[in-house]
């Protein structure tokens, strides 16, 4: 919307219109004095999609109170700009107050460095704080909840995506499947569903065997139930994977037999950096599975090539390569990897556009699922 439409001649784009729509949003709370350094990364998120409100929402001829109160409270989240500027404003302090009443979860972000008052410290205990929102930006938006973003919508230049063609169900048989091969049900080494295509990333001739990924997000899961230190070994998404994903996706008992028992290594990530300082945390015990995640290491073994990116010489990751981008429900979605992240209420993963993020996000978020397996080929 042009901003000639805009209450606030400098607010960036029109606030998200809740009474007519009805989806879910972001709250945003601020101090005017930082409109400055917030417009331009509310602006940012706005065009990554997220649904926002802000101050710029309210008419001159409404209650501006109440008008507040009804949109903080029907928000999904707060997103909370913490600055010395913000914890002065009565506004503000008055916002935190009233989404800590109505059970609105908030995301600090600091602006800068800023010592809190008191009742702020207890109620912005949260793991969600973000203290350099700028270098942290793709860790904002993992964490932000996915309910909040529009979905993709095409150009009015851009055709709609056709269907995507595959060969029928008796697809030429792969001889010896090769790296890079992609599995289509037909085949005599496809397994499960047939809407799956697997991934070839891997052979062992010498065991017959084939190292093989789903070739997109079959489904999205936390890492664990809660929001916990946790591991590989003890997380709740290992254990759906172990005891239950077979049964719900129907695997035969012919498939289920030509599935490897796999000694997986569980290293911690010494390979991520944040503010100058090197990750260590620990990744756990070693582990005997059958379906399981992806580690970083085994990501830059089989997707050789991965280009490592310093941003703002704080934080560590692998660059965008379009060979890990995946869909789910037909829109990009980011996917889990086995190995920590920051610490171990973080887990790492691959971002939409294909990034392996090392600082990862919190266990507890709902990510994409790539299940891998080693299978036993048919001779």
């Amino acid at each position: 919307m042009e901003k000639t439409h805009l209450r606030n001649k400098d607010a960036p784009f029109s606030a998200y219109d809740y009474k007519q729509e009805g989806d879910p949003y972001l709250f945003v709370s601020y101090a005017h004095a930082d409109s400055a350094q917030v417009f331009p990364y509310i602006e940012r998120l706005y065009k990554d999609r997220f649904r926002i409100w802000y101050d710029e929402g309210i008419g001159f001829s409404l209650n501006w109170i109440r008008e507040i109160a009804i949109a903080l409270k029907g928000a999904k989240m707060m997103l909370l700009f913490i600055s010395p500027a913000a914890v002065k404003s009565k506004n503000v302090a008055r916002e935190l107050n009233y989404a800590f009443t109505n059970d609105v979860d908030v995301m600090p972000l600091y602006l800068e460095e800023t010592t809190l008052p008191e009742e702020w410290e207890f109620l912005l205990n949260t793991p969600q704080a973000v203290h350099d929102i700028h270098a942290s930006y793709t860790r904002v938006k993992h964490d932000l909840p996915k309910n909040t973003r529009r979905p993709p919508t095409l150009s009015p230049n851009q055709p709609p995506a056709q269907p995507k063609q595959r060969p029928a169900d008796k697809a030429p048989a792969l001889l010896y499947p090769q790296k890079g091969d992609i599995l289509r049900a037909g085949d005599p080494n496809h397994i499960g569903p047939k809407e799956w295509d697997w991934l070839v990333l891997d052979v062992d001739e010498q065991k017959n065997q084939a190292l093989l990924i789903t070739n997109g997000i079959v489904e999205e899961r936390a890492y664990n139930d809660e929001w916990k230190a946790i591991d590989w070994e003890r997380c709740s998404l290992r254990d759906y994977l172990k005891n239950e994903f077979l049964d719900k996706w129907r695997f035969s008992e012919k498939d289920r037999a030509r599935i490897a028992l796999t000694h997986n290594e569980n290293p911690g990530n010494t390979w991520g950096k944040w503010n100058g300082e090197q990750f260590n945390t620990p990744g756990g015990a070693p582990t005997d599975d059958r379906i399981f995640l992806l580690s970083v290491p085994e990501v830059l073994k089989h997707f050789d090539g991965l280009k490592l990116h310093k941003e703002k010489g704080n934080e560590l990751y692998y660059e965008a390569d379009k060979r890990l981008v995946s869909r789910f429900n037909n829109a990009g979605s980011w996917w889990w990897l086995r190995s920590p992240g920051y610490d171990t209420y973080d887990a790492a993963f691959v971002i939409d556009d294909g990034i392996v993020y090392l600082r990862g996000g919190g266990v507890q978020g709902g990510g994409g699922v790539r299940p891998a397996l080693w299978l036993n080929l048919e001779s």
